[in-house]
């Protein structure tokens, strides 16, 4: 005989492994593009684990004193990111998901405006340029998904037909939600993980310890957020999530070593111009042939 609830305990507990998992994977990710960026700048590179072995460097290191309320909203920001990808493992609510990874990301840039810092806060006013291209194409993809399924939940999303399929231009939007989380050109004005960069980058100038892993496992939440939505537009297609997500790094990692850096004009057009474009065409064909349309 079971025990009363134990199914809703295990249940649960697979919630919070795989919202804790969740950042590790984004690291393996991470590593590999380290690996083939070296390959195509013709050196050996780092070992694929080497982002897992910088942040528990970083975790261990003793830690600079950091302005108190920064601190606190950093730890807000951590919480409120993985409170986001929870949510949609979880099948929940994807406009309630995005308004809170939006929420999180806010209090990263007060996070990082609140220190006296010219650099911390010229970082937060960029890292608020990419949050102003990103959130409302976050919202538009989340429509879409409504569109499709007849329902914002993530479980009824899951169960529809693979929106990405349904939905070709939706694809584009995730490629280029997904470059903006990986800080890869022109959507690196914030932060970057070129060592002539990350001297000057800002948002994390004045982190350093274990605060700067927290910020670091925060981005990796971000880039969780992203994965999630593709991997839940794309159940029904698991090839087609993987080959989105290999084109998207592909075409980001070449852009990365082959374009000067680029203006945040670039990064607006690329991300409304064509995100947004592709996030519009996505939402009416869902309006119109969804379960929610004609």
């Amino acid at each position: 005989m079971s025990l009363p609830g134990l199914p809703n305990l295990l249940a649960l507990a697979a919630l919070v492994a795989a919202t804790a998992l969740a950042p590790l994977s984004v690291g393996l990710l991470l590593g590999v593009d380290r690996r083939v960026t070296a390959a195509m700048q013709l050196r050996a590179g780092p070992p694929i684990l080497q982002p897992w072995y910088d942040l528990t460097k970083l975790a261990t290191k003793t830690s600079l004193p950091v302005d108190r309320l920064a601190a606190s909203l950093l730890v807000a920001h951590v919480v409120l990111a993985a409170g986001a990808v929870a949510l949609v493992l979880a099948g929940g609510d994807l406009i309630a998901a995005v308004l809170v990874m939006g929420a999180a990301r806010v209090l990263f840039i007060l996070a990082a405006g609140a220190v006296e810092s010219p650099y911390a806060q010229l970082g937060a006013s960029r890292e608020l340029i990419l949050l102003l291209i990103s959130e409302p194409l976050l919202l538009l993809v989340a429509i879409a998904y409504g569109g499709v399924a007849g329902s914002f939940s993530a479980a009824a999303v899951a169960a529809a037909q693979a929106p990405v399929l349904t939905l070709p231009t939706l694809g584009l939007t995730l490629g280029v939600l997904l470059a903006i989380a990986l800080r890869k050109s022109p959507f690196d004005l914030a932060t970057s993980h070129h060592a002539h960069q990350e001297l000057v980058k800002g948002s994390t100038t004045e982190m350093a310890g274990f605060w700067l892993a927290l910020a670091e496992v925060g981005h990796w939440y971000e880039t969780a957020f992203v994965l999630v939505l593709i991997a839940l537009a794309s159940l029904a297609a698991p090839l087609v999530g993987i080959g989105l997500v290999a084109a998207t790094y592909t075409v980001a990692i070449v852009a990365d070593n082959t374009l000067p850096r680029a203006t945040w004009r670039s990064a607006l057009w690329i991300g409304w111009g064509i995100g947004g474009t592709a996030a519009v065409i996505a939402l009416v064909t869902g309006r119109l042939f969804g379960a929610g349309g004609l």
